[in-house]
């Protein structure tokens, strides 16, 4: 129930960004070996679950190094392959291909991403609207799936938003196979070394020690105040807990300069 509640949550803030315009991609080099092995890390799992075989691909590749948002690119194919889990029977197959549309040129890279299950399928009704916001078909086979019907059109709009394209092919009773499009620019490799450059950087960053530091916070659950209490002090800073906003805001004003 909880990872239900918080798949909905998370669903409903990226439509919320997407219908403000507010979803922007954050382009930096990236290894396509490195993004298609944390999905494969991420997928695993949930398929042995349901005794599914699943399989990863990648042919004929000639540029690893490509420049794009991976976290989206990994969402995009997580949301993919999750529905594909989701809507396929115990024991049934799962695919992920990548592969080049054309040869690297002007150095960018035309990549093509194929997810395909022998599932349930879907009706050619419900493929007119699948990307649809909370678009769902209610069939036996999937009147049970927990979703909300919210993963496919975020899915398009990132799509969009990286300038890809996506279609489905599907058939009930046969499985479905959603392919993906998009044109990656492939990095020089100064780009390349800047990059790891400046992830060193920030990771040497992210290690500045905080042990020391006076914390003051306000929070009404004292479960979550326990929490919180244990996290900093495992850093090292000392927190003190105010049941509240007003009373929080009331002892910074009374505290000298400097003490939180």
């Amino acid at each position: 129930s909880s990872k239900h509640l918080l798949g909905l949550i998370n669903d409903v803030l990226d439509m919320s960004k997407i219908e403000s315009g507010k979803m922007t991609l954050n382009i930096v080099p990236v290894s396509l070996r490195e993004v298609m092995d944390s999905i494969v890390n991420i997928v695993q799992p949930q398929t042995k679950e349901k005794n599914q075989r699943f399989s990863a691909a990648v042919y004929e590749i000639l540029a690893e190094d490509v420049c794009c948002d991976s976290v989206r690119l990994n969402q995009v194919l997580i949301n993919l392959l999750s529905n594909a889990i989701k809507y396929t029977q115990k024991g049934g197959e799962i695919s992920l291909i990548v592969l080049p549309v054309h040869p690297v040129e002007h150095n960018v890279a035309h990549l093509r991403f194929v997810v395909q299950d022998n599932g349930f399928g879907m009706s050619p009704g419900f493929l007119q609207t699948i990307f649809e916001p909370f678009s769902r078909e209610s069939t036996e086979a999937t009147r049970e799936v927990q979703g909300t019907g919210l993963g496919m059109a975020i899915t398009k709009n990132i799509v969009d938003l990286m300038g890809g394209s996506i279609e489905v092919e599907s058939e009930l009773g046969r499985g479905s196979i959603f392919t993906l499009e998009v044109e990656l620019a492939v990095p020089d490799q100064a780009d390349v070394v800047a990059a790891e450059l400046e992830a060193s950087q920030r990771k040497s960053a992210e290690e500045v020690s905080l042990s020391g530091l006076r914390v003051l916070a306000a929070e009404d659950n004292e479960i979550n105040a326990e929490i919180l209490n244990e996290l900093l002090q495992m850093e090292g800073i000392e927190c003190e807990i105010l049941p509240d906003g007003q009373a929080a805001l009331e002892r910074f004003l009374q505290s000298a300069p400097g003490d939180y």
